[in-house]
């Protein structure tokens, strides 16, 4: 009997005052309900929602020879008659490929200057594309210019309405946009080390895989050596995996 009291004394009842409807626990269970129903709205709409692009890969850059170069740049101060591109080794500097310049739109601007905007290729070996002035006695002048973008591999650009509100940012294709160098000292170049990563963008809308580089870079101002040069060097990062 003593037993069976103590197990009755272990299941103790509930109070009735917990077990009374009330209006504030009503109130709760329907900013309860609300709240789950509005997150399992917003998760079955971005899942439902159109994705404008599938997948996006880092791999090894295979198959290509040439890397397409998308540019737009202005040098300042300097008419388009005393700009040369070349594409030079990045050990000894000597010259790989003299850039086709036949899609690249190099003009006068109307304020001095010299507008380089087009696409042209670099053959796919370490190296850098180097932008000089061959005007006669400018070995002490600077090269001050603006570059407005730098893309590299397959034109990612006129993508940008398709994924660039998603959540792949556009300036890991073109870190270097509106970036500008003004006010450097005479007798220094400027350097910008590109460190690239080859990526494929595939989007849902077409069965089209676009293959462009995403980079960082970094920027040196360097003693010159010979006439006033701009350099934009290359590693591939991808290649020394």
């Amino acid at each position: 009997a003593v037993y069976q009291r103590r197990v009755r004394d272990f299941y103790r009842t509930i109070p009735s005052d917990m077990t009374a409807k009330s209006k504030t626990g009503g109130i709760v269970s329907i900013v309860t309900l609300l709240l789950i129903t509005c997150l399992i709205w917003v998760q079955m709409n971005h899942f439902y929602e159109d994705k404008r692009y599938s997948t996006i890969v880092v791999e090894r850059v295979v198959g290509h020879d040439k890397i397409a170069v998308h540019l737009n740049m202005t040098i300042l101060d300097y008419s388009c008659q005393h700009v040369h591109l070349k594409y030079r080794t990045r050990s000894k500097g000597f010259v790989i490929d003299n850039l086709d310049e036949s899609h690249l739109h190099i003009e006068d601007n109307h304020e001095g200057g010299c507008d380089i905007v087009g696409e042209t290729f670099i053959v796919k070996v370490p190296g850098y594309i180097e932008v000089s002035i061959g005007k006669t006695n400018s070995k002490e002048a600077a090269i001050s210019h603006n570059v407005s973008s730098l893309y590299l591999g397959d034109n990612a650009e006129w993508l940008a309405d398709y994924f660039w509100e998603e959540d792949l940012p556009e300036v890991s294709f073109d870190a270097l946009s509106y970036h500008s160098e003004e006010g450097i000292e005479s007798g220094r170049d400027v350097e910008y080390h590109l460190q690239l990563v080859h990526s494929s963008v595939k989007l849902t809308a077409s069965t089209a895989t676009m293959n462009p580089y995403q980079y960082t870079y970094t920027v040196k101002r360097t003693p010159r050596k010979g006439r006033p040069t701009i350099k934009v060097l290359l590693r591939l990062v991808a290649d020394n995996h």
